[in-house]
């Protein structure tokens, strides 16, 4: 039987998460009030210094909203920082760890979470939504250890399914609002002399539109941080970083950026505009249609990739220093495919947003790891220093898994995940020409000192194995026509309707 304390709390608990799942913020969708209130009642009830929401995005956890007698957000966790706490997370109904300095599941958060903030013990309720991670409830303790009771961690995972609840009406009520017009989804239309013409795609930390310059009347790609991260110093920097970078390259396998601009106190970056879709859906899109495509075609376009790698690698400041430039999350979805009526089809690396270089403002700390964990090289995982090579490795992973029709490194647990860096790679599982498997395995050598030491090494071993560019090249275009015919036709057709729009004004 319980005890009297015991039952009059636990009847209390009830009619606490009767009342927040009655609240009207949680009913009518107004997510930012109802983090609020459960993040209050989550701190009052449990007795603890801090609690927290916090969303699960591409690049780790940002926090939404933190409670610690007031109200904060914006905070960001890198999963590659923090990948036991995460594996742990997405293995868990709570987390409780009592002494979470040392507990392997969150003692990664020690030297610069937790000591710093008195933080000895913490309960995290994960938060999903059909069936998927979206986010944490966390809750930390300040002082001495504490034993989380098992009653306490039914609370707080209840807590957790409130937040689920208040994102899903959430949710709802956007589908009920009326999608804004093209030009408004910037909240003004535009930045600066740019017209933001159509939203091309939204991540955690930024968004990218299609935007017209009404000075020179070009078309060009804006990238600014999203709405309420517009404003984080660290995320400005490494935008700001990113554009510094990129401004000084130009070369027809790397995207080019034209300007770091300002609007209102939110920087933004201005880029070509390019006809195409990323190597990451194309591959997933010719994978969904069953096309077959040509080996040579994918060798060029990994030949490209690297070209433009080898670019940024030699890149110089103005006195001929080099700048030591390593991209350090090359990944599918950083690779362009470029297709237009005037070159012929082309691949370009982007997103320098995590690149090392000596003119870096934002410096990553010693042991952090940037990049993308299912093409990072084992030394970049540890958190040694990243040289050229890890972009090396990572093309490396792109190569096999482009020859081999599947994914080098599946979703699993992250043991699995370090035993798969620490080997070398699996056999391919399609027959290639002779040689060609061993650039592949030279390139994901675990090793450093056994790669090619450079991309343009790698390049060279690659063209090596192509025949007939001009065919190869000719596949590839042809290969995005078929793959993206509907969405390519209505971009086109945009296009044509807004350059007849300014041809009439």
């Amino acid at each position: 039987m319980q005890s009297g304390a015991a039952a009059e709390r636990h009847e209390r608990w009830q009619a606490v998460l009767v009342a927040l799942a009655t609240d009207p913020t949680l009913r009518t969708g107004d997510l930012p009030a109802a983090l609020r209130t459960i993040t209050e009642a989550a701190a009052r009830e449990l007795g603890i210094a801090r609690a927290s929401v916090w969303w699960v995005e591409p690049d780790g956890l940002r926090c939404a909203n933190l409670f610690d007698g007031a109200h904060h957000a914006g905070v960001v966790l890198a999963a590659t920082e923090h990948p036991r706490y995460f594996h742990a997370l997405t293995k868990s109904r709570v987390l409780a760890a009592d002494d979470a300095r040392n507990d392997p599941r969150t003692a990664e958060f020690r030297e610069a979470y937790l000591e710093p903030l008195g933080i000895t013990s913490m309960l995290d309720a994960p938060i999903r939504a059909q069936g998927e991670l979206v986010g944490v409830l966390c809750h930390e303790h300040v002082g001495e250890r504490r034993s989380f009771t098992i009653d306490e961690q039914m609370f707080a995972a209840s807590l957790a399914d409130l937040v689920a609840q208040a994102l899903a009406a959430s949710a709802f009520r956007r589908e009920l609002e009326p999608e804004p017009p093209l030009a408004d989804l910037s909240g003004e239309g535009a930045l600066g002399h740019f017209d933001l013409l159509l939203l091309l795609g939204r991540g955690g930390m930024a968004e990218v539109f299609l935007a017209r310059d009404r000075l020179s009347r070009d078309h060009a790609v804006v990238k600014r941080l999203r709405g309420e991260r517009a404003f984080e110093a660290t995320l400005i920097a490494m935008l700001h970083d990113e554009g510094q970078i990129a401004c000084r390259m130009n070369h027809p396998n790397v995207v080019r950026t034209h300007d770091v601009a300002q609007h209102k106190g939110a920087t933004f970056l201005v880029m070509e505009y390019l006809r195409g879709q990323t190597l990451s859906a194309l591959v997933e899109r010719t994978r969904e249609l069953d096309l077959r495509v040509p080996r040579e075609a994918w060798l060029v376009a990994v030949a490209d990739a690297l070209a433009g790698l080898h670019y940024a690698h030699e890149l110089c400041d103005e006195q001929g220093a080099a700048l030591e430039v390593v991209h350090r999350d090359v990944t599918p979805r950083n690779l362009f495919v470029v297709a237009s009526d005037l070159l012929p089809p082309r691949v370009k690396v982007l997103d320098f947003g995590v690149a090392k270089a000596k003119v870096s403002v934002h410096q990553t700390q010693t042991g952090m790891v940037k990049g993308t964990l299912a093409y990072m090289a084992p030394e970049q995982y540890e958190g040694d220093r990243a040289d050229r090579r890890v972009d090396v490795y990572a093309m490396g992973v792109i190569l096999w898994e482009l020859l081999s029709g599947r994914r080098l490194r599946e979703s699993g647990s992250l043991r699995e995940l370090e035993r798969s860096m620490a080997s070398s790679a699996p056999l391919l599982d399609t027959p290639q020409p002779a040689g060609l498997e061993q650039v592949v395995a030279r390139a994901l050598s675990p090793s450093p000192e056994d790669r090619f030491a450079t991309t343009h090494a790698m390049e060279q071993a690659v063209r090596a194995f192509v025949h007939d560019e001009s065919a190869a090249r000719h596949a590839l275009g042809q290969t995005l026509e078929l793959a993206f015919r509907r969405e390519l036709a209505e971009l086109d057709e945009i296009l044509a309707v807004e350059d007849e729009v300014v041809q009439l004004r």
